[in-house]
């Protein structure tokens, strides 16, 4: 082998194999951007559903601070459908266990209260407070039962 084809032979070995990586490179980008399409699309699903959660729970409020009661108590529950299971249940939770308080429906407001006393942190300050509150909602309830 002479020295211009030992040359001639590298340089093609070169671009081969500057070719096979530039194929893999562009296979990979073609994959990721596949991959990071279905990402964003599952963000923006994900995001929408939040806002549509957070619209639920403002509305509900909002209806709650006007005393409407029962619309207040549709738009949380649809609320807590789009949140049971995630980190939002809680909220939505409390949300609820607030107005079946002011409705005066204190045995629905303890089932909500049981739930996030089973599921808070015992150490956070607010425990003793809802500890507290479970008690007077057990007193309020009774005295309505023994009014009935």
């Amino acid at each position: 082998m002479n020295k211009k084809m030992i040359i001639s032979l590298g340089f093609f070995t070169i671009l081969t194999i500057g070719f096979i990586g530039i194929s893999a490179i562009h296979s990979v980008k073609s994959s990721n951007r596949g991959a990071s399409e279905a990402a964003r699309s599952q963000y923006l699903n994900d995001l929408k559903a939040q806002n549509r959660y957070h619209f639920l729970i403002h509305e509900g409020d909002s209806l709650l601070s006007h005393k409407k009661f029962v619309l207040a108590e549709v738009k949380y529950l649809q609320a807590f459908r789009a949140s049971e299971g995630t980190s939002l249940e809680g909220v939505t939770r409390g949300a609820l266990m607030r107005l079946y308080e002011q409705m005066g429906e204190y045995d629905k407001a303890l089932s909500q209260l049981d739930w996030l006393l089973a599921h808070m942190d015992k150490n956070v300050p607010q425990y003793e407070k809802f500890r507290n509150l479970k008690k007077d909602y057990i007193a309020k309830a009774s005295a309505i039962n023994v009014q009935k």
